[in-house]
């Protein structure tokens, strides 16, 4: 079974010896700098995370970014201690070369958004057979921390998962929302009650 994804060496090292890796790492920054986005800076260690989902969707037979124990994209950094702003996963099954899987997420209009987002600055490829894991980031910098709650909010909280728990309220729009917001690279799960406005009354 193929199995490609990273090198030896720092976690900036300019990319593994694969030929469909290297394509990939090829064409999806030729597609940035045509958009006016910076390149993608390889990183070894979301390399290593793409090629364990890689791996896991193969031997555990299944295909999502969710796997079977529940762990999201999010979770999966989290636990390889990789910290973050923002981050962003995509999937594919199917291609067998680079260009395939590029050309596959670039039809696609939620994964080229991922992959062309000027945001992100560092990424990891990775592929087992045919089941290929993109992970792209923006590191944390200092200056994304806020300095309410001790110094542990950020300025801008990234919201990765909404719900909404409770119908609407008689006086207010009152729902109660779950949701995780990134703390310093960790995860945190909130559970709050918002008043969203005044319900139409007038009308």
């Amino acid at each position: 079974m193929v199995e490609q994804g990273y090198p030896g060496g720092d976690q900036s090292s300019p990319g593994p010896a694969d030929p469909a890796i290297q394509e990939f790492l090829q064409l999806v920054n030729a597609k940035r700098r045509s958009v006016g986005c910076p390149e993608l800076k390889w990183d070894n260690r979301l390399a290593i995370v793409a090629l364990k989902h890689s791996r896991d969707m193969v031997f555990r037979h299944f295909f999502g970014h969710t796997n079977p124990d529940g762990k999201d994209p999010f979770e999966r950094l989290q636990e390889s201690k990789v910290v973050f702003s923002t981050a962003a996963e995509n999937i594919a099954f199917g291609p067998k070369t680079g260009r395939q899987a590029f050309e596959t997420w670039l039809r696609s209009p939620e994964h080229r958004k991922n992959m062309l987002d000027c945001r992100f600055t560092r990424h990891g490829v990775a592929y087992v057979g045919d089941r290929w894991t993109h992970l792209l980031l923006k590191p944390m910098e200092e200056d994304d921390l806020g300095s309410g709650l001790n110094g542990l909010l950020l300025k801008s909280p990234l919201i990765l998962d909404f719900e909404r728990t409770l119908p609407p309220g008689s006086d207010f729009n009152i729902q109660q929302v779950s949701f995780q917001v990134l703390i310093s690279g960790v995860i945190h799960k909130k559970v709050g009650v918002f008043k969203c406005g005044l319900r139409n009354s007038a009308q």
